[in-house]
């Protein structure tokens, strides 16, 4: 029973809310009792959770874990600028080349990830995806099959991702990069934990500029962006211009300009 409940814990709470599960959130405390402790756990602490948190809290004592020494030297990171059509081909191509034997990739949607999976099945690799739609026992065969290496490339959205943890793990991609700065940087953590070394690879298309931009700005790393071998890049920067072609416009204007239904019917056609 609610009544018996006396104490709430939020784990992930920035991804609870950036996620969009607060209006749940809610809806749970406001079956709860108004006596209880209730504990919050995040990984970062931004200005609107921040606000959210003392609407639920009542004089709270924040408790901060250090900061470790940066783990710049320990990761390796590189990052290609491909066509976003190519983004699969480019990732197949990476893992096949170095023959990863070990890669979590991080992708932002669900049906994503399984689309994705699929395909690198497709090409021969042993991919597995891992995500909101799988229930706890598949979640744990999965991550234990990927574990032990029966299951080599796990695909995974940043949820499910943050309680991941393989020791020894080589190799992170983003396939996509992610919308929030802080998140870039939780996912690369997943590499070069305990002392160790790590590799992490960013595939980044021209719709993701700004995302680099962001998470330039709050890593404090240049970050620079290389050409692929065998994947020349032909998609172009958006300008935020229509792509409508002159004679289209014209012809639009010269639409406009009609005055009766008559204009918009072409001559008849004699039998």
């Amino acid at each position: 029973m609610a009544s018996n409940i006396n104490k709430l814990v939020l784990d992930e709470a920035d991804r609870l809310l950036e996620m969009g599960f607060w209006t749940d959130v809610q809806r749970i405390i406001g079956m709860l009792p108004v006596k209880r402790q209730t504990l919050m756990f995040s990984a970062t602490f931004p200005g609107l959770l921040e606000s959210k948190a003392k609407e639920l809290l009542i004089s709270p004592a924040l408790i901060e874990v250090k900061k470790t020494e940066d783990t710049k030297p320990a990761i390796n990171e590189t990052l290609y600028l491909v066509n976003k059509g190519s983004k699969t081909k480019a990732l197949i191509d990476q893992i096949s080349r170095h023959n990863w034997r070990q890669v979590l990739v991080f992708i932002g949607a669900k049906d994503n990830a399984d689309a994705l999976c699929k395909k690198l099945n497709k090409a021969g690799l042993h991919a597995a995806a891992l995500h909101g739609n799988k229930d706890q026992a598949e979640r744990e065969t999965t991550l234990e099959q990927f574990k032990q290496q029966k299951v080599n490339v796990l695909i995974a959205t940043d949820l499910l991702a943050r309680g991941i943890h393989v020791e020894q793990l080589p190799v992170v991609i983003n396939f996509e990069l992610p919308s929030n700065a802080e998140t870039y940087v939780h996912r690369i953590g997943r590499t070069a934990r305990a002392g160790q070394k790590g590799i992490a690879v960013s595939l980044v298309c021209h719709g993701e500029t700004e995302y680099l931009t962001a998470i330039r700005k709050v890593t404090q790393r240049e970050l620079a962006l290389q050409e692929l071998d065998g994947f020349p890049v032909t998609d172009k920067p958006s300008t935020g211009e229509s792509k409508r072609a002159p004679r289209d416009k014209q012809a639009n204007r010269r639409t406009n300009k009609k005055k009766s239904i008559k204009q918009f019917q072409g001559k008849a056609k004699r039998s």
